[in-house]
């Protein structure tokens, strides 16, 4: 999934119908942190502890079952990856990339499921009804730009009084980290251990080499 996904997206950077999906509806600009202050999260070795982001996403669809993408018998597959082209309302249109003629959808009503089906630039086709999931994601900017960022801090683990970290930052590949640095930190005993990452104030409460317990103290 993960390797369809970034297919997808730099096809859909590079593609000329791209440039239509600029609507509010389809890409928003998404400022924030994660977990929210006094929140309390456990997390395996290698899973991310605190995550803060500042970038652009676009509006995708995966679809939930296979369905007939054309007269001539075409057959999308579960799990297919379409994005946004348009929205208006509850109206949402989502196309393929991967297929020639590039392949369109249509949710006329909002409600999950996709009704309509046509080729840009040719005739409609029957209707069809095809259930989708739809979420938000960055997609890879264009070479030279430094909107968005990402960063977060990993869980690496314990042993011998200190707890390992993996502090990345990610820049112009939402999925490869242009830096990350291992950092570490004493583990206190008999009493919280407190660190900071980008001024974030965390609490371990628990911790060893396979999972730490922790709670977000305060922001910025």
């Amino acid at each position: 999934m993960r390797t369809a996904f970034l297919a997808a997206a730099l096809l859909l950077a590079t593609s000329p119908l791209f440039a239509q999906a600029d609507d509010e509806q389809v890409q928003r600009r998404h400022k924030g942190t994660s977990p929210n202050p006094g929140e309390t999260r456990t997390v395996s070795a290698g899973e991310v502890v605190f995550e803060e982001v500042d970038q652009t996403e676009y509006l995708w669809a995966e679809l939930r079952s296979d369905i007939v993408a054309s007269g001539q018998g075409v057959i999308l597959k579960k799990g297919s990856l379409l994005w946004a082209s348009k929205a208006d309302g509850t109206k949402r249109e989502f196309c393929d990339i991967d297929l020639p003629g590039q392949f369109c959808f249509t949710d006329e009503d909002g409600n999950g499921t996709l009704d309509k089906a046509r080729v840009v630039g040719g005739s409609r086709i029957p209707s069809l009804s095809a259930r989708y999931t739809e979420y938000w994601k960055p997609v890879k900017p264009e070479e030279g730009r430094k909107e968005d960022r990402r960063w977060e801090l990993v869980y690496l683990g314990a042993g011998g009084g200190v707890l390992r970290f993996s502090a990345r930052e990610y820049l112009d590949d939402p999925d490869r980290p242009s830096t990350q640095n291992e950092i570490t930190y004493d583990l206190k005993t008999g009493e919280p251990t407190s660190l900071t990452f980008r001024g974030v104030k965390l609490e371990v409460l628990e911790a060893g080499n396979d999972g730490i317990k922790y709670r977000v103290a305060a922001g910025e």
